[in-house]
């Protein structure tokens, strides 16, 4: 195993990255500014004092919180148009479409989707989803991981910006995680175990001593080389007091991953970017602080307006101006001119007000504020993935490649690692709650977003068929041939992807239901035709043979 030193040196690494890129101060400047609750900074090398420093919230820079206020205003969009605790808003669905045609195949994934809701429920994960969102638009990077319960299956852990660091793989995802904080030693002995501790962490438990920790956490690709015993687990986790003898190799824990359990969602990527970048907490961060400084300016206005600078004689000339400052003026003609504003002209509150009114709306705009707002006032489902998307298409675009970074770096791998636990705990085995299909043993599966804001994303694609299909059936009015260039069953099915399991036939009832409608139809033809013959003969059975007619004259015709 690698001694402390080799797991330091490795988290130093992280740390020095995270540095070098100047985060902690844009990192700083956010949470001063935007989010004050937000972002745990501690010096460089850390410091015991500052185990609590997220809790330590200054406002003093925050007078006006427009941008606090746009956040988590955007924060609650995500959260009731993406991710509603009272609604489904994904399913699950095999990815071979042959398989998603088969209706009991289908409705036991949707039966999986409402288990996963139920256990996101059960753990409360939207408030952990508040925070991540939260980070993840203002800092431009969130953080959440789903750890393994015994009890509840899942359990969330969200973390704050600047308490962590993060390191990507080839292919540019997450895949390492560092984490510092500091332990009393009677946590460190509830949390892993008194006989893991170092022997000064024991003598300073053994009396009683207030004393501070400093504890580094590490979860990696396993390569077999920094804990070689852990075999074929995908991921270590490693936990282990920093402060230890460099070449000692005891670690607090050491424990396996399935699967990387952080999810780690980016605003935006550029290159070989490895946090997020291009969030509107990074880049409305000057407009904040302008803001900040207007509103100031506006308030100083009206004390001084309310409260003027005064100026009246004296000996020296020293000005003051403060609300209700006194300046000293001498008087050379030796005539006094008692005591008056300092000012002459009020201060132009209305062009100052016009200044915090525009920044405001600029911010907010910034935050997306103005496109939830057409979202958030739509009737009903229905009208928003028409109506109303189809007069603000365009508008909708913007929002696609957040969406995709959401789905992508959060919803996704956290579904997807919620479901791979509940069938390590035995949900899907035979004697399960909800025993898998056979057709499904090593298959894969995809996942669909369904929430309103998901439905406005695929409502622009969804659009496009319904406008090509009215334009078909405008075209069908002047040649009816037209028709047959129409899948019907094809775009049933993509709309069928939307909807749940129960909305649909299965597909083998469709093609019975198919052939019993058509051999109908062929009796019915053939009854139709025997009925027409019969009235055929009966009309001529009954034909008047005694004078001359068409028939009597067949009838001399075929006796020549």
């Amino acid at each position: 195993m690698a001694t402390i030193k080799d797991l330091n040196e490795e988290y130093i690494k992280l740390d020095n990255l995270f540095e070098s890129w100047g985060l902690n101060t844009i990192g700083r400047n956010i949470k001063d500014y935007i989010v004050p609750d937000r972002g745990r900074f501690t010096g460089k090398n850390g410091n015991p004092d500052d185990r609590n420093a997220y809790g330590r919230n200054e406002r003093k820079y925050v007078i006006d919180d427009t941008g606090e206020q746009s956040a988590n205003f955007l924060v609650g969009g995500f959260i009731t148009m993406l991710t509603p605790s009272t609604s489904p808003w994904f399913r699950l669905r095999p990815s071979i479409k042959e398989l998603a045609d088969i209706k009991r195949v289908a409705q036991w994934f949707d039966d999986v989707t409402e288990l996963i809701l139920r256990v996101f429920s059960q753990v409360d994960i939207y408030s952990h989803l508040y925070n991540v969102y939260l980070e993840f638009v203002t800092f431009g990077t969130g953080a959440l991981m789903i750890e393994e319960d015994e009890i509840d299956d899942i359990r969330p852990v969200d973390f704050t910006f600047g308490e962590y660091r993060v390191m990507t793989n080839g292919k540019k995802k997450p895949d390492t995680w560092a984490y510092q904080c500091y332990m009393y030693p009677h946590e460190m002995a509830t949390r892993f175990g008194e006989d893991s501790l170092s022997d000064n962490a024991k003598r300073a438990l053994k009396n009683k001593s207030k004393e501070l920790f400093r504890v580094r956490w590490m979860i990696r690709p396993n390569d077999g080389k920094v804990v070689p015993q852990m075999g074929d687990w995908p991921y270590i986790s490693i936990y282990w007091e920093s402060d230890r003898g460099g070449h000692e190799e005891e670690a607090l824990e050491i424990k396996g991953f399935e699967e990387f359990p952080l999810q780690v969602p980016r605003w935006a990527t550029i290159s070989n970017d490895i946090y997020g970048k291009e969030s509107p907490g990074q880049k409305q961060l000057g407009n904040v602080k302008m803001l900040q400084s207007m509103v100031e300016d506006f308030l100083i206005a009206i004390k001084r307006v309310g409260d003027p600078p005064m100026v009246s004689d004296g000996s020296h000339s020293m000005i003051n101006t403060l609300p209700g400052g006194l300046t000293e003026s001498p008087n050379s003609i030796g005539t006094s001119i008692g005591v008056r504003p300092l000012f002459e002209r009020d201060p132009n509150l209305q062009a100052i007000l016009m200044g915090i009114e525009y920044w405001t709306r600029i911010i907010q705009e910034r935050f997306y504020t103005h496109l939830l707002l057409i979202i958030s006032g739509v009737d009903n489902d229905r009208k928003t993935a028409t109506e109303i998307i189809a007069r603000n298409e365009e508008k909708y675009g913007f929002l696609g490649p957040i969406l995709n970074r959401v789905f992508n770096e959060l919803l996704e791998p956290m579904i997807q690692r919620t479901f791979n636990i509940l069938g390590r705990h035995g949900y899907f085995d035979e004697d399960g709650e909800l025993p898998m299909p056979p057709e499904l043993i090593d298959q894969d599966y995809d996942i669909s977003f369904t929430s309103i804001l998901a439905q406005a994303q695929q409502a622009i694609g969804l659009n496009q068929i319904d406008r090509y299909v009215e334009r078909m059936a405008m075209l069908a009015q002047v040649k009816p041939e037209a028709l047959d260039n129409m899948d019907a069953d094809g775009i049933a099915s993509l709309y069928a992807r939307v909807a749940p399991a129960s909305a649909s036939m299965d597909v083998d009832e469709r093609d019975e239901l198919r052939a019993m409608r058509a051999q109908q139809e062929q009796m019915m033809q053939q009854m139709a035709m025997m009925e027409s013959g019969s009235q055929s003969i009966k009309n001529l059975a009954g034909a008047d043979t005694s004078g001359e007619n068409a028939l009597t004259s067949m009838s001399e015709e075929e006796a020549v």
